[in-house]
């Protein structure tokens, strides 16, 4: 049945005659069917050629996907993540939104010791007497109370930390993939969280030390107790504050004096608390402790024995993070958190951004579109053409075999001589244009196989020379426009140099990308910002021997006379001055590294390589904000902590801003003093002035510090230190005081000599060198406020602005850009086929229109010119 069929097939193929003509030669038949099969055949062949060639070229493909669904996108980004833009309907998404976040703090935050009842159960009164021995169950409650602070303080960190999180957006004007949102989501929590705690950790520290440097008065007498002095020192009239000193340590010690704590358990015998430490501020005695007695049994029932009923401990296996003997500070230093863990729902990100549509483009062979419209558009160039051609190949064939069948009767009958051949040759040539011409005069390719009258066949060539001129000419302009226009390409290059990419974005700057292989980079790996301080945070003035050296000063040992109510005596302000440069300094430099640390560890967030000139640009405006950043925080909270220290009237132990009398029944009275401020001092007087209180001008009430050697009397002095200012709080005083004298050597051996007088002469007086004026500030005669509000930064620096490692950390995959320039020349060439193809089957439907009305109009014409003529 199947070779039936292929033999009726084949037998149909050799009958078929696509150029049947009136005539009914049968040379002619066989003529026409040859140059059927030879149309066919050559059709087919390049037909097929076209195919394979069309399927071989590399084409980019633009599309466009309206509303594409959350799965769409997942999509579409595993397959064309290179050239995929979806626009985000709204360019920032709240975190809150997409963002859950879950939080597990210590377990003691959660547990009994924190409440008001547990507080209330273990305070025990201290003593009225100043103890020789601090026993740590009189600070328990205390302690307690700290940890339960702490505890609040914390989770209130991470409640404004985890709002002010949800509150900031997700900036991005084009969706994004749940890796790249996943890493900039938690970068943006881990900041916030970071900046939060270090924020926490850093004004506590400010606190602390600041507290100690004023000499605030605890109300626990564990830094400083009331007392008279000796009778051997003067004749004092009221009662004075004076420093706890603990084997040899004075809570004058900007570093406290902390000390292991005891219990006693018999009235000559103690024991120490493992993990319990005594301070001079319960706050710094809670932070050097550790909770590790509360993890014991037989601890705490030690620690508290006068409890009867049954307390739950804390469990070691509870800690995921911590351990038992973790110290309170290290608690802290994480804002009590245990474990935190976040809840990222893309698909609500991806709601919230909203994209109305996707783009995205690809390079690919083999589009089966593609090759049949080219194939197609093809058929019809190649049908015209192979109509033109194939008879006179089929002719050629006819004589080429014509000739080999009869050559023995032509070199029978004609001989042709060697020397006659190329006559004849000449001859053909010559008749060549001719034979051309003739065969394209009676060219008529829309010949009819009805009524062949003369009219029609002039009709039917007139069609054919206005079909094939405008074919031709059409075509040249065309294939012009083809070869010659230039459109838009675009390039791909995979894991291209550095050198690479910046001749590309020479070239390509406006629309080049590159999509990074990290998305994320740490500001370390490419950029640092460092700061030079002004050079008395270097300098003798905050050096530890200098201020140990302070320490060794007796304040016993300043005279009662010294003391008026318009000047004290320097010695007796000296250490909290020094102490206090020292301290502002140390904060400096803490919050510089603090702020270093986030920074360095902060990611650089972005999905394609950024040009140097961004790159320079962004990173310019991130260290400037980071500085500005962290000068506003070290200020702000100097501020804040100055401010609760002046609403909440603290008693300070440098007796400035206070005086204690005892009535005779023995009551202690705190009194407001008297201040002569701002007293103009003489060798013989003190200029007086309106007096004020610190009650009720803290900020304009100023004690003249003067520097003694071996006065006996008030007006015998060396100088007056007009440059420093003594105020109702030391750090009061401390920023109204100007900056000059450090430049000063005489200020500086004046200091050292009024210190060498009362210090031990064993001790040699360390080196205290002026500053060195030479050196470029940008503070000239400037008071410390000034300084202090600049964070002490002379200069910053933006180091490592390297562009070739950022290029390096991102990685590039590749580069894709768009260039202009002009059409591969196999696509060209397939494109005018495909255009000529189309042109053919339009100008074979309007030529026979167009000719019948040249030739009516014509006809009209002659009809006239010879009506005219008769």
């Amino acid at each position: 049945m199947g070779c039936n069929l292929l033999q009726l097939l084949w037998k149909s193929f050799l009958r078929l005659n696509l150029f049947k003509s009136h005539s009914s030669n049968a040379q002619t038949i066989v003529w026409e069917q040859l140059a059927t099969r030879v149309y066919i055949i050559s059709m087919i062949s390049l037909l097929f050629l076209i195919a394979i060639v069309s399927a071989c070229i590399v084409r980019t493909e633009n599309v466009i996907e309206y509303s594409p669904s959350y799965v769409k996108f997942i999509d579409l980004w595993k397959k064309y993540s290179n050239t995929l833009k979806c626009p985000c309907s709204k360019i920032g998404v709240a975190y809150g939104t997409f963002v859950k976040t879950h939080v597990d703090f210590h377990q003691v935050c959660s547990s009994h010791f924190v409440t008001q009842d547990w507080i209330d159960s273990i305070f025990i009164p201290k003593p009225t007497s100043f103890p020789t021995v601090f026993d740590i169950c009189f600070y328990l409650s205390h302690f307690w109370q700290v940890i339960a602070g702490l505890c609040s303080v914390s989770k209130n960190t991470w409640t404004d930390a985890i709002s002010s999180f949800g509150l900031s957006h997700f900036l991005s004007p084009i969706a994004i993939p749940d890796e790249v949102v996943r890493n900039q989501v938690q970068e943006a929590l881990n900041n916030q969280l970071s900046l939060a705690q270090a924020s926490l950790v850093r004004t506590l520290h400010a606190i602390q030390r600041i507290t100690s440097e004023n000499q605030f008065v605890s109300g626990l007498s564990t830094n400083f107790y009331l007392r008279y002095p000796p009778l051997n020192y003067g004749n004092w009239t009221y009662p004075k504050m004076f420093p706890v000193v603990f084997d040899d340590c004075s809570c004058l010690n900007m570093t406290g004096c902390p000390r292991p704590a005891f219990i006693k358990i018999s009235q000559n015998r103690s024991v120490s608390i493992p993990g319990m430490i005594i301070d001079c501020y319960i706050v710094d005695s809670t932070l050097a402790s550790t909770l590790e007695c509360y993890y014991n049994s037989t601890c705490f029932k030690l620690l508290h024995q006068q409890l009867t009923t049954t307390v739950n401990l804390l469990s070691n296996s509870s800690n995921r993070h911590f351990l038992f003997n973790s110290t309170v500070q290290t608690l802290l230093d994480n804002s009590m958190i245990d474990q935190w863990y976040t809840e990222i729902k893309f698909n609500l990100f991806y709601s919230e951004c909203d994209p109305t549509y996707c783009t995205y483009s690809y390079m690919h062979r083999f589009s089966i579109l593609f090759i049949i419209t080219t194939t197609v558009g093809a058929f019809g160039t190649l049908s015209l053409i192979l109509r033109l051609i194939a008879p006179f190949i089929a002719q050629a064939f006819i004589r080429w075999t014509t000739r080999i069948s009869e050559k023995d009767n032509i070199l029978e009958n004609v001989v042709i001589s060697r020397r006659h051949l190329l006559p004849v040759m000449m001859n053909h040539i010559r008749r060549l244009p001719h034979i051309i011409s003739q065969k394209l005069i009676k060219l008529n390719l829309f010949e009819s196989e009805t009524s062949r009258t003369e009219a029609n066949v002039k009709h039917e060539i007139l069609s054919t020379r206005l079909f094939i001129i405008t074919l031709v000419m059409c075509s040249i302009i065309i294939g012009f426009y083809i070869f010659l226009s230039e459109q838009n390409q675009m390039m791909t290059i995979m894991h291209p140099s550095l050198e690479t990419y910046e001749k590309l974005y020479a070239e390509y700057s406006t629309s080049i990308q590159c999509p990074c292989a990290n998305f994320s980079i740490p500001h370390e790996a490419f950029l640092n910002v460092t700061f030079v301080l002004h050079q008395v945070c270097s300098s003798d003035l905050v050096s530890s021997n200098w201020l140990n050296y302070l320490l060794l000063f007796d304040p016993n040992d300043v005279p009662i006379w010294t003391e008026t109510d318009f000047s004290r005596d320097f010695r007796s302000i000296g250490l909290w001055y020094f102490q206090l440069l020292a301290t502002f300094c140390s904060l400096a430099q803490a919050n510089i590294a603090d702020g270093q640390r986030i920074f360095k560890n902060s990611l650089f967030i972005e999905n394609n390589l950024l040009p140097q000139s961004l790159f320079i640009q962004e990173t310019k405006t991130l260290a400037n904000a980071f500085i500005n950043k962290t000068r506003n925080i070290y200020v702000r909270t100097l501020k804040w902590v100055d401010i609760a220290g002046i609403i909440n009237r603290f008693l300070t132990a440098t007796n400035v801003n206070y005086q204690i009398t005892v009535t005779n029944d023995n009551q202690v009275n705190i009194n407001d003093v008297q201040i002569i401020g701002k007293a103009s001092i003489t060798h013989t007087s003190a200029g007086s002035s309106d007096p004020c209180s610190c009650a009720r001008d803290i900020h304009e009430c100023v004690l003249r510090p003067i520097l003694y050697t071996n006065g006996s009397s008030v007006f015998d002095f060396v100088q007056v230190f007009y440059e420093i200012r003594i105020g109702c709080m030391p750090s009061i005083g401390f920023s109204m005081s100007e900056i000059v004298w450090w430049y000063n050597k005489t200020y500086m051996e004046n200091i050292r000599a009024t210190y060498a007088i009362v210090i031990n002469n064993s001790q040699l007086s360390p080196q205290l060198e002026s500053l060195n004026s030479s050196l470029p500030t940008r503070f000239h005669d400037n008071y410390l406020t000034v300084l202090l509000g600049a964070m002490f930064i002379e200069e910053s620096f933006i180091n490592n602005q390297r562009y070739d490692l950022f290029f390096e950390q991102c990685a590039p995959i590749s580069c894709s850009y768009t260039m202009v320039r002009r059409r591969n020349i196999l696509l060209a060439i397939l494109l005018l086929v495909s255009v000529c193809s189309g042109l053919n089957r339009g100008l074979r439907l309007c030529v026979p229109l167009i000719s019948k009305l040249v030739l009516f109009c014509r006809r009209k014409w002659k009809n006239r010119n010879s009506i005219h003529g008769k």
